[in-house]
Parts: C-alpha cells; structure tokens; sequence
C-alpha cells in the first residue's frame, strides 16, 4: 500500500469522525498521523523510481480504519 493511499483512508476517517468513535480507533489515526507530512531527509534516493510504502503496523492500521469506514458507510 502507498502512502498516498493510506493517507486518503486516515483523511476519510478523521472526516467521518472515528477519531472519537473509540480507543481503537484514535490509536489507528495516530498511527498514520505523520504520514505525508516532509521532512529534512529522506531514505530514499532522489533518483530512485520506487514509490513510498508504509510500514506493517501502520499498515494494519489502514486495514483497521478501512473497515471502521465501511461500517460507518
């Protein structure tokens, strides 16, 4: 999953309000907080062709609030 991706999902959640749904929730939110924010330094090669990926706990996380969403819907 890219973090584009992931960062529509977390966007999506927060606007459905799940943020305030529960603890489990809240802690998926916070998880994915970061992403697409920049920074200083990267570990990626600026010449590189790979797109960024998320890590698995913040990938779980995803999973998480995709499913809390279609409930939600």
């Amino acid at each position: 999953m890219t973090v584009e991706e992931a960062v529509e999902i977390r966007d999506r959640a927060i606007t459905l309000g799940l943020e305030s749904c529960c603890e489990t929730c809240a802690d998926a939110i916070e998880r994915l907080r970061k992403l697409g924010t920049t920074g200083d330094w990267t570990i990626i090669p600026s010449g590189s062709a790979k797109e960024p990926t998320i890590g698995l706990g913040q990938e779980e996380a995803v999973r998480y609030l995709r499913r809390q969403i279609g409930a939600a819907a």
